[in-house]
């Protein structure tokens, strides 16, 4: 028997679903997907609708097997589309009409009626089901669902009405006990419609074992979603929200898989959504119904979609405008954020670019200082050197100031003594003998004897290597080889001289004893035998023992 509260609809693939398993977020963002592909979802059903209208053109089939087809596609049409359904059981009444067949007459009377009292057509409903249908020539087996077409009818008016109309209010549960009365207790239509009778008596708890008994939410259905539909009310009424958003959602998912058009679970999840501050998906999902509504063209959901869409676009608007105004704002603060930003790249690249001058000034700077230390240095070093020369001219000078002065004492003592013998011979007239001391010659010879070795052993002390270094300057064959207890010859007094800064010729000759051409070969004999050249020579001699060659 046909006595679904819509209509049994085929099985589709299985959810994947189970009760506390699969949290409400996760199916609210299965609930999105689904919308997404809801034309998808349509398209099934369509080819279902399509393969039973090939069988339709088989040149064989007769008009009770036309009959039945158009049962079935009406079935796949009544909650996707209500022109379509009625226009296939008019067919099949006029089918029935033509085969004069009443029982098949009253069936789709019944049908029509059925469908126009579930889209809101009610006048047209009660014309169907209590003006053409004649009720007392109605077969027994048609029974439960004429009066399953007469709980829909006046179901939906006492709803629309606010369930004030008492008359109607009367009438639905006429037709509820008349159901129950005939009905399997194990049939789906007899539960549901205790459920319902436990919500209106607040036997909430009867209500919520029964439709647990009744969950599977393995496979979608319609009978799914009128349980799951009516859990979500049940939870409702207990102050359950959670619960309560669960199963509205569960419903609501199953009418999209299943593309339900005329969406009772959809709009109940929006309202519930929009209760809960969700406003953008509560829009979008009253958007999607009003969709799915018009393309069903029923009366009844349009209604009430549009009763409640308003309310739900505009706090979807004002949430829009507050949006809008917060990414202004925030645009506001990015854009002076960057400004700042900009602003402060841009102290920073001046306080760089001052940065890179002050470096380049103290590397100036440093540069400077190395140059001013190394001029320093070089100074330093003059100096140290001109102390060294100032040391060694003190030394040199106090060494002959002292023997200058030795040499002058004695030079002294001995023309006294010369002196007092010439006075002395002077006064005894022995002129012979006079004439004899005035005239020995060895007396310069020994004074010079005498002034060589003093000049040797002062030298020789001021500077000890003089000689080693001075061999050093000239070929090895022609170095100075001095003999037995000399200490100095003629060539190295020579140079020694020089070394002392007394370099000119005449005076060389003036304190040696020679002359002057004498002083200039043995200077030129010398430079002859350099290793080095004959301007560096002397110059290397001036060297000699000083703080200079050291270094």
């Amino acid at each position: 028997m046909r006595r679904l509260l819509i209509l049994i609809l085929s099985v589709v693939p299985v959810l994947g679903y189970s009760i506390g398993v699969e949290s409400t977020v996760s199916l609210l963002d299965r609930l999105d997907s689904a919308l997404a592909h809801s034309e998808d979802y349509a398209s099934m059903r369509l080819a279902r609708v399509a393969s039973m209208k090939q069988v339709q053109l088989s040149p064989h089939i007769t008009d009770e097997q036309l009959y039945d087809l158009n049962v079935a596609i009406a079935r796949e049409f009544e909650v996707y589309q209500f022109d379509s359904t009625i226009n296939y059981y008019y067919w099949n009444l006029g089918i029935a009409r033509e085969l004069q067949d009443q029982y098949r007459e009253n069936e789709s009377l019944i049908a029509l009626g059925r469908v126009h009292a579930m889209a809101g057509y009610y006048l047209d409903a009660n014309n169907m089901l209590n003006v053409q249908l004649d009720t007392l020539a109605l077969d027994h087996s048609l029974m439960d669902d004429y009066y399953w077409a007469q709980y829909c009818l006046n179901n939906q008016m006492y709803r629309e009405s606010g369930n004030l109309a008492t008359t109607l209010g009367q009438k639905v549960e006429y037709y509820r006990n008349r159901l129950l009365e005939i009905l399997s207790v194990d049939s789906f239509e007899y539960r549901i419609l205790r459920v319902r009778q436990f919500l209106e008596r607040g036997e909430v708890d009867k209500a919520e074992r029964v439709l647990i008994d009744m969950l599977d939410t393995k496979v979608d259905t319609q009978e799914q979603i009128l349980v799951t539909h009516h859990l979500s009310e049940v939870y409702e009424r207990t102050g359950d929200k959670e619960l309560q958003l669960h199963f509205a959602t569960l419903a609501a998912l199953g009418e999209v898989r299943l593309a339900v058009r005329d969406n009772l679970a959809l709009n109940d999840l929006a309202v519930r959504l929009f209760d809960n501050g969700d406003v953008t998906r509560a829009f979008r999902l009253s958007q999607a119904t009003l969709d799915f509504a018009l393309a069903y063209n029923g009366k009844s959901r349009v209604w009430q979609v549009a009763s409640i869409l308003p309310t739900i676009e505009s706090a979807y608007r004002a949430k829009q405008q507050r949006q809008n105004n917060q990414i202004y704002i925030f645009m506001t603060i990015v854009l002076v954020m960057a400004m700042m930003l900009v602003v402060i790249y841009l102290v920073q690249m001046i306080q760089r670019d001052k940065l890179d001058r002050t470096q380049q000034q103290l590397q100036e700077a440093n540069r400077n200082l190395v140059e001013n230390n190394e001029s320093l240095q070089v100074v330093n070093n003059q100096l140290s050197q001109l102390n060294c020369d100032i040391a060694e001219a003190n030394a040199v000078k106090e060494e002959y100031i002292a023997l200058f002065l030795r040499v002058y004492s004695e030079c002294i003592d001995k023309m006294d003594g010369l002196q007092r013998r010439v006075r002395k011979l002077a006064t005894h007239e022995n002129m012979v003998e006079l004439k004899r001391e005035l005239s020995k010659s060895d007396l310069v010879d020994e004074e010079l004897v005498y002034f060589y070795d003093m000049f040797d052993n002062a030298f020789l002390r001021l500077y000890p290597n003089f000689v080693s270094e001075f061999n050093s300057l000239l070929e090895e064959d022609s170095r100075i080889v001095l003999k037995k207890d000399e200490k100095l010859n003629t060539e190295l007094r020579i140079f020694a001289l020089i070394r002392l800064g007394i370099n000119d010729s005449s005076k060389i000759a003036a304190l040696l004893r020679y002359s002057v051409n004498t002083i200039y070969n043995y200077r030129a004999k010398v430079k002859n035998k350099a290793c080095v050249s004959r301007e560096e020579f002397e110059e290397r001699i001036k060297k000699i023992g000083s703080f200079k060659s050291v270094k």
